[in-house]
């Protein structure tokens, strides 16, 4: 029942944030509360899908997903929150230094990373190549995030040289990408059981 109010919720606020977005482009003259009406559309629509991502996996049966679902919703709505905080000046001392803004960084990598978790653990791997595949997505996924927020957070030069930073940080993309790419296409090239 939750979860479908919640897919409700999300349906509505998508609904009422693209209105608004049309309603601005073809009214508005592009002022600065028509600027922060856009932004927040821009808000609530890419939060509600990083939190939708993360509600897919809503009542897994894997154990090690179950956390995925709450964080990612969790972390999706406070960023949402500071993001709104942020366009409408309403966050005051977040914005006379740069924390806030890590927080809301540290949030978005939580919101996309956990939805980008949440919907690897529905994957239903076909053959042990495919498993072994999520299994590697999974791990590079959630090395990019620790990597990224650590960046953000601690700042790499605290930890490694930047260059060393910046080379690791793409090397897990491409093969977090590889992977999930990999999965995919052996999820629909392998035949059904």
């Amino acid at each position: 029942m939750l979860k479908r109010l919640f897919l409700w919720a999300l349906l509505a606020s998508l609904v009422a944030s693209a209105a608004i977005g049309i309603a601005i482009f073809v009214l508005g003259d592009f002022g600065d509360t028509q600027v922060r009406l856009l932004l927040t559309t821009l808000v609530i629509a890419g939060f509600s899908i990083t939190a939708l991502a993360s509600a897919v996996a809503l009542g897994s049966q894997r154990r090690w997903a179950l956390p995925l679902p709450h964080a990612g919703i969790t972390a999706s709505i406070l960023a949402a929150a500071l993001a709104l905080a942020m366009t409408w000046e309403m966050a005051g001392p977040l914005l006379r230094d740069d924390w806030g803004f890590r927080a809301l960084a540290s949030l978005i990598v939580i919101a996309f990373g956990a939805g980008h978790l949440a919907m690897l653990s529905t994957v239903r791997p076909r053959g042990r190549l495919a498993f072994l595949f999520r299994g590697s997505s999974i791990l590079f996924a959630s090395a990019v995030a620790i990597l990224l927020i650590i960046g953000i957070l601690a700042q790499p030069e605290a930890i490694l040289t930047k260059e060393v930073f910046i080379r690791l940080l793409g090397v897990l993309l491409i093969l977090d990408v590889l992977s999930n790419l990999a999965l995919l296409l052996l999820s629909r090239l392998s035949p059904s059981r």
